[in-house]
């Protein structure tokens, strides 16, 4: 039905979930090293991860899982701000 898709497809804003869901492991970090973007990357991996799919076009992340990216990845939070855009 058309609101269990929504429930599953929806992109989590609680701190909780978020660290459940998106919390990359030691063989994702390598994106850090030769990634000219490691951000988008990062949020391509996630969200095909969960909740299944890519991101649609002009569709951003919650602020909240781009801080927890960014923090994981060693990117500057306030770079985040410029560029809200992933995918």
């Amino acid at each position: 039905s058309e609101a269990w898709y929504r429930q599953v497809a929806t992109i989590p804003d609680d701190g909780r979930e978020i660290a459940k869901r998106y919390t990359l492991d030691r063989s994702d970090l390598i994106i850090r090293q030769n990634e000219p973007e490691p951000l988008g990357l990062a949020c391509v991996l996630v969200t095909l991860r969960y909740p299944g799919r890519l991101l649609a076009e002009g569709e951003i992340l919650p602020l909240g899982v781009l801080r927890f990216l960014a923090w994981q990845i060693g990117v500057d939070h306030h770079e985040i701000d410029r560029s809200v855009h992933c995918g």
